[in-house]
Parts: structure tokens; sequence; C-alpha cells
């Protein structure tokens, strides 16, 4: 790995931390902050502590037990996700012991602060490992994705796109979820990958994606990223096409020790 490269990463890293820093200091300080109050019988012992006790203590314990049954800590992509739970119960518990102490109004926006303040950090912590889509992110542990906008989505804005192409340590998968219940998965092993690039889609890309129900998925214009492999090649119009190959083959540099051609 280039100095450069290395200097990038320790960047981006560093921001997360900030960030992640800042959030959990601020959440630390509402959970000392409630104790304090409960512990301190200055809100009633039934009525309120217990319910706000409960919440501050056990958002995190939560956040916990969901990280340990489906880990997210390399998907920078899925945490705010995953925070709106706990962030959310935690605002209420401060919410609680705020409406004793200062009344109802101020309470509400305590709650709405808290939960905007808390929410912000863990986004913007994510954001420093997923922006911008520059090659380091395919030398660094953490799963990169990008939305896919297939013709049937041409009017539908980025962030509500429900499919993505996801890049971990050992594959390209493309998750298609083609209605509200239903979902598969197209993976290529990086081992398998024999060139990646990016280029104009063709006539001859439609469909990209054939389902099994007789359905299909047809790029909407733009470039495509091409993923050619041992068996077939992968055309997928995925956005920041370009960009995403680049991360692809410096992932597959990194972790295989092979060079793809572009």
């Amino acid at each position: 790995m280039s100095n450069s490269k290395e200097e990038l990463i320790s960047r981006r890293i560093g921001r997360q931390w900030v960030w992640l820093g800042l959030t959990s200091t601020v959440h630390m300080a509402v959970v000392v902050a409630v104790l304090t109050v409960v512990v301190g019988g200055r809100v009633a012992p039934v009525g309120v502590a217990a319910p706000a006790a409960a919440l501050v203590i056990g958002a995190p314990l939560a956040a916990l037990w969901l990280e340990r049954r489906d880990p997210v800590g390399h998907r920078p992509d899925r945490w705010l996700r995953r925070a709106l739970f706990p962030v959310a119960a935690h605002a209420c518990a401060a919410g609680l012991v705020a409406a004793v102490v200062v009344g109802g109004f101020r309470a509400a926006l305590a709650v709405v602060g808290l939960a905007a303040l808390e929410l912000a950090g863990v986004a913007l912590a994510g954001r420093a490992l997923r922006h911008p889509l520059t090659p380091e992110l395919g030398e660094m542990a953490f799963e990169v994705s990008r939305k896919i906008r297939s013709a049937h989505q041409a009017d539908t804005p980025g962030w509500a796109l429900q499919d993505e192409l996801r890049l971990t340590d050992g594959e390209v998968v493309a998750v298609l979820r083609p209605g509200p219940t239903s979902a598969f998965g197209i993976a290529v092993r990086l081992a398998d990958v024999e060139a990646v690039s990016a280029r104009p889609g063709r006539p001859a890309d439609n469909p990209w994606v054939q389902l099994g129900d007789g359905g299909w998925y047809v790029p909407a214009g733009g470039e495509v990223l091409e993923i050619r492999h041992r068996d077939d090649t992968l055309v997928v119009p995925v956005r920041d096409a370009a960009a995403f190959a680049d991360v692809i083959r410096a992932r597959i540099a990194d972790r295989l020790g092979m060079s793809t051609s572009s």
C-alpha cells in the first residue's frame, strides 16, 4: 500500500472516530444525567423513574444484542438504520425525565434535539467510510455498496432505491428486491473475477436480469458496471459505475494479490 493511500485511509478512519466519539460522549452524558436524576429521587419512583431507567439502560443492551445477531460493524451503510431503535429509546428516557424536571414543551424539544444529534453523528461516521467512492475503500475492511438503477425505477429518488450492489471481502453481490417481500442475490466470488470495467449501456444489455416469473430488469441508461468472471459476464447498472469498478479492482489486488483489467 502506498503512503498516499495509507494517509487517505487514516483520514477516513479519523473522521469516523471523531463522529462516533462525539456521539458516544453525548450518549453517555445523557445516561449519567438521567440516572443521576432518577437516583436522586427528583422524579416519581414508579411512574417515570422506572421506565426512564429501563430505557436508558436497556437501549445499549438491545443494540449489543442486535449486533451479535446481525453484525453491521463492517457495513457502514447500515449504521443509521441500526441506530434508530436504541437512539429512539434513549431519547424517550431523557424525555420522561425532562418532562418532570423542566416541563412538557422543553422536554419535547430535548427529545427531538437529542435524537437528531445522535443520529446525525452516526450518519456522518458512516458517511466517512462510504463517501467519496475512491479506490482506497477497496483496501479497507468495510463493505462498500451502491444503489442499482434499472428502467422500472428511473423516476425513483436515489435514497429510495431498494436494489444495490455490495462489495464484501470475498464477493460482489447484486441484491435485488422485485417485491416488498421478495429478494434474491447474484454473487460473484472475487477470486473468479477476470476483469472489471465501466462502459456505456448497450441494447444488448437488455434485460440484464431475467426473473423466474417472466419479469426482467432493464438498464436505465448511462454507464453500467461489467464484471467478467470465469463462468460468464455480469452487467449491473450501478450508480457511480466507474468509481465502483476502481474500488473492486483495488480490493481484488489487496485481498488476492492479483490485478484485473479495466
